[in-house]
């Protein structure tokens, strides 16, 4: 009796486990495809981002590790939402480059992570600050909808409560030089957190 007891439990603790494992998937998944509505928010809202250059497209640049399927697909879908920002359209390149791609390319709109870079040599950490950097240097929106990247230096991300609102790292637009609609910034949380 003892014995089928403890194999019940077993059973029981296996099937939590792998409910969790495929629930924090699931989380993560969501997070990248609603993230990718409140990017193009964020780029709607980005003041100067037909100024760049007498630009003819918006460009924004999609960072994968190795999922270049979703990737593709994430890219088909932004450039259905959005179609176009103050009449020109938007362009989207997908890249597993992120650092050379952002550094090679002018006039680059915004960023987007579709994955977080665990599986390089260097640290998550190390090839973060260099995405961050590079899109700093080049004025760009840099959004990553995975929890804590703001805080870490993103310009953008998402948080969820009741709602999902954007989330905006107010050093980062400072420091990108990206300049934002006051209502939006009004209805977005900010990191660190101001009084409004």
């Amino acid at each position: 009796m003892q014995n089928i007891l403890k194999k019940i439990y077993i059973l029981i603790f296996v099937s939590l486990y792998l409910l969790n494992v495929n629930i924090h998937a699931y989380y993560v998944n969501s997070r990248k495809w609603i993230g990718l509505d409140v990017f193009s928010s964020f780029l709607a809202a980005d003041q100067k981002i037909d100024e760049k250059n007498n630009i003819k497209f918006i460009l924004i640049i999609l960072t994968y590790i190795d999922a270049e399927k979703e990737a593709h697909e994430m890219a088909e879908y932004l450039e259905k939402r959005i179609r176009s920002i103050k009449g020109k359209p938007i362009k989207v390149e997908i890249t597993d480059k992120p650092i050379s791609t952002i550094k090679k390319l002018n006039n680059i709109n915004g960023v987007f992570l579709s994955q977080r870079y665990k599986r390089y040599v260097q640290s998550e950490e190390k090839i973060l600050k260099d995405i961050i950097y590079e899109t700093q240097l080049k004025e760009a929106i840099l959004f990553s909808p995975f929890e804590g990247d703001v805080e870490r230096g993103c310009l953008g991300g998402l948080t969820v409560s009741d709602i999902i609102i954007p989330y905006i790292n107010m050093l980062a637009k400072e420091k990108s030089k990206i300049k934002l609609q006051k209502l939006f910034l009004k209805i977005a949380e900010q990191y660190p957190p101001t009084n409004k």
